[in-house]
């Protein structure tokens, strides 16, 4: 097992749709090269798998009371984990996986515009899959927008 590359996980932006009860979030990422120690390992070459993670992070069934971003902002919001009732349901789509990631809170900055900072703390359950990396936990930190249910 090898540990991700943590500090170089840098979300681009986040996209909330949905409704209240039930919204959805995707966290964009820049890609994450991984580390040569990994990448070099028999089992990598042989299944040909690429040296960077290029994904978004996928949060379902998030029950928000609203999915308003005014009426979001300077709030947070404490989530219990999977298996629990009423956990957010989390993913990240890698090494040809959907790898888990839980999340225990979001909180939300003051409005800046049409967008709102917002702050992910995460799990990501990366064992779960065997992807080869260590679980681990990361804070994320990037702005949020709406996006309308015709796009």
């Amino acid at each position: 097992m090898f540990d991700f590359p943590v500090q170089k996980i840098r979300p681009t932006h986040a996209e909330l749709s949905g409704e209240a009860g039930e919204a959805g979030i995707a966290i964009f990422l820049e890609p994450v090269p991984l580390p040569e120690e990994v990448t070099q390992t028999r089992d990598w070459q042989e299944a040909g798998l690429e040296g960077v993670m290029d994904s978004t992070i996928r949060l379902d069934f998030i029950d928000l009371p609203t999915v308003e971003l005014a009426e979001l902002a300077g709030r947070t919001f404490d989530f219990p984990v999977n298996p629990e009732d009423a956990s957010i349901d989390g993913s990240i789509y890698f090494l040809a996986a959907h790898n888990p990631v839980d999340v225990s809170q979001i909180s939300f900055g003051e409005m800046q515009g049409e967008q709102v900072p917002v702050t992910f703390e995460t799990f990501w359950n990366m064992e779960f899959e065997r992807s080869t990396f260590r679980d681990f936990n990361v804070t994320l930190k990037t702005v949020l927008v709406r996006t309308s249910e015709e796009e």
